[in-house]
């Protein structure tokens, strides 16, 4: 039941001054992070870390290039070792971790959508 300040603050997540304001309103938000679900974050990462070459289906990694909260050279290195016919590897200059929440979103909104009509 115990949990732990997570560091996170959401100027790390978009430089929307718009969506900042309605993270810091939002009850439901918080900065805390549970023992199991960081624990379960590093497992899930490591099991990745053992199963990446095997993934084979349509995939499409869409990342800042410079994400304060992951680290975009690992997410690229894992990018690398997936085998799937069509994978796509978009890096977004500038951007804070929450893409799709930060500005310029559209442009991130229509890059998915363009893959996801490309899909065969």
């Amino acid at each position: 039941r115990i949990t732990l300040f997570n560091e996170i603050k959401f100027e790390q997540l978009t430089r929307d001054i718009e969506v900042i304001d309605e993270m810091e309103k939002d009850h439901l938000r918080h900065n805390r992070i549970s023992p199991a679900a960081y624990l379960g974050s590093i497992e899930a990462i490591e099991n990745l870390r053992n199963t990446i070459e095997s993934v084979k289906v349509p995939t499409f990694v869409q990342i800042s290039d410079e994400d304060p909260i992951v680290d975009t050279q690992a997410v690229i290195g894992f990018f690398k070792k997936i085998q799937a016919e069509s994978a796509s590897l978009k890096i977004y200059e500038g951007r804070k971790h929450e893409i799709f929440n930060d500005i310029n979103r559209k442009e991130v909104f229509e890059d998915l959508l363009q893959f996801m009509k490309n899909l065969k």
